[in-house]
């Protein structure tokens, strides 16, 4: 079965097997971490799917060839962790093996005091400015438990704020001594997938106790699914997500996206497609074709539907798996399957009404018309949309009795209504059905044939022993 594996990262040149071409980007990166050596703290910020963590791991590793000291904290993996500080000093003390020295011991006494709670002023203070006095008080009532301890008297709480300048203060030392003059590139990454509440915290813990000279933050972060999550921490659609992170965020990046083409080739090489494309039994010209109207019909959608590069990897990943259902010499339909896939895995509900054939011919347009709506002027995309009608019709064609089937006279308009409403639209759609019906492999091809595959009901093959 196709499984994709995470992106081997080689340390004499971690971008050796890097198929989006993110090096220079990596590059930039170093740069600004080089010539802001007094530390700040940059977000990375793209969409889930985008690639992100495969970047992060490659570019930690041009890091530390760089001779940059670097830290790599998995945010959604620790939020078991109810106080975030335990968990980054601990990776502190990883990354500097000097725990006997009498900073680290320094570092460590001043730490446990501030580890025996969280900090409920300052989250009350910013609760306060962002929602109003009433969604301060729900947070305080919400927090009661720890803010007793700040109750106790004022020497408490001045005690304790001159326990996280201390702490701050060793720990800039504790940076100075066991650093190379560079600074310490602390990676921060799947944080909006974190608990509300978790992922607050850590900003928090970043901005308030651990932003020292000599420390750059990194954080990975889809930024609208990161606001999501402050509003939920506070309980209320009334913060500006924006604002907020604002105080926490110095230099904002987001990853340029890939040429799309190019990503499915890419893909088709690591979920295994080649497998089936290339095999020597296959007819050259057949062989061409479909590779072609794979990839072309591929791009169509991921373009059109505007989706992530995790998603583009779901779908051909599971058409990896599918292709071991057909024979080396299999009539595959590539434009069609394509869309199958996508349909199964995005809109369940109606490819489950095709396998059931519950929907009349106009039905099947109109939903089809439904799911590839968008922008079909730009590259004359509505020909790729009528191509999949025609198909997709001729196919499901194959279950009716003859009278319900499709006759396409060149007297006779057709009784099946494209989504597009121009004569020539419509003339073309006619002409495509017709087209599709004279195709002897085609209009003989019921579309079980295709999703019982798609399904995975039927035996898997290896290529590679065929």
């Amino acid at each position: 079965m196709t499984r994709i594996t995470a992106v081997e990262t080689p340390k004499e040149n971690p971008f050796l097997n890097c198929k989006l071409a993110r090096e220079p980007y990596a590059k930039v990166l170093t740069d600004i971490v080089r010539t802001n050596s007094d530390g700040f703290v940059l977000a990375i910020d793209n969409k889930w799917g985008a690639g992100k963590t495969t970047f992060i791991s490659m570019w930690k590793q041009h890091l530390e060839n760089e001779e940059f000291q670097t830290l790599y904290f998995n945010a959604w993996e620790n939020d078991f962790e109810n106080n975030p500080f335990i968990a980054l000093t601990a990776e502190l003390k990883v990354l500097l093996k000097s725990e006997s020295s009498d900073t680290f011991k320094e570092i460590l006494k001043k730490g446990s005091k501030i580890a025996q709670a969280t900090i409920p002023s300052i989250i009350k203070s910013v609760v306060k400015k962002y929602a109003g006095e009433d969604a301060a008080e729900i947070m305080e009532s919400y927090s009661q438990g720890v803010l007793e301890a700040f109750k106790e008297d004022i020497d408490s709480y001045i005690d304790r704020k001159q326990t996280m300048s201390d702490f701050r203060n060793e720990l800039q030392n504790y940076i100075e001594e066991n650093s190379n003059g560079k600074p310490i590139v602390f990676i921060i990454d799947e944080l909006d997938r974190c608990r509300p509440n978790y992922a607050v915290a850590i900003l928090e813990n970043v901005k308030h106790l651990f932003s020292v000279k000599g420390i750059v933050f990194v954080l990975s972060i889809d930024k609208e699914q990161l606001g999501h999550a402050i509003c939920g921490a506070y309980g209320s659609d009334k913060i500006d997500a924006n604002e907020y992170l604002r105080r926490f965020i110095d230099v904002e990046y987001s990853l340029p996206e890939p040429e799309i083409e190019e990503y499915i080739i890419h893909l088709i090489d690591l979920c295994g497609l080649n497998s089936f494309f290339n095999l020597g039994k296959r007819k050259h010209d057949v062989l061409a074709r479909d590779t072609k109207m794979f990839i072309e019909y591929a791009k169509f959608i991921f373009e059109l539907k505007n989706l992530t590069l995790r998603q583009q990897e779901k779908i051909l990943s599971h058409t990896g798996v599918v292709l071991r259902s057909f024979l080396e010499n299999a009539f595959i339909i590539p434009e069609l399957l394509v869309y199958l896939v996508y349909l199964k895995l995005f809109y369940n509900n109606l490819y489950t009404q095709i396998r059931r054939r519950e929907l009349t011919h106009q039905q099947l347009i109109d939903k089809c018309a439904e799911v590839l709506k968008g922008d079909l002027v730009k590259n004359n995309r509505y020909y790729f949309r009528i191509n999949i009608e025609a198909m997709l019709l001729t196919c499901y064609n194959e279950y009716l009795d003859y009278e319900e089937k499709i006759k396409v006279n060149d007297n006779e308009p057709l009784n099946i209504k494209s989504y597009f409403d121009t004569s020539e639209d419509q003339s073309t759609f006619k002409n495509c059905i017709k087209q599709e019906l004279n195709n002897y492999q085609r209009s003989r091809t019921p579309i079980d044939y295709l999703l019982k595959k798609i399904d995975l009901v039927e035996p898997l093959k290896d290529f590679d022993r065929l």
